[in-house]
């Protein structure tokens, strides 16, 4: 299987490392639960922020993970933390 390197950021990388289910480690919620749907959350940077050349409203998906045992949504900077 190739992995996905998750930078926290919202971008991926895909490495080509060969690895067995038996070799990775399960990631689980605070509640315990290990089932995770993928979603994205929506983020808004706003006209005038000074990091925004178009003097527009600029929209960002990110991909977030929810927990199916309670809810709660990770980033991928908390997957890696």
């Amino acid at each position: 299987m190739n992995l996905v390197n998750g930078n926290g950021n919202g971008n991926s990388q895909r490495n080509n490392i060969q690895v067995s289910a038996d070799e990775l480690t399960v990631v689980e919620c605070e509640c315990g639960g290990s089932v995770f749907q993928q979603a994205h959350q929506i983020h808004k940077l706003s006209a005038a922020h000074p990091k925004n050349p178009t003097g527009e409203p600029q929209f960002m998906n990110l991909p977030v993970h929810i927990c199916l045992n309670c809810g709660h949504v990770k980033t991928n900077q908390d997957l890696t933390e």
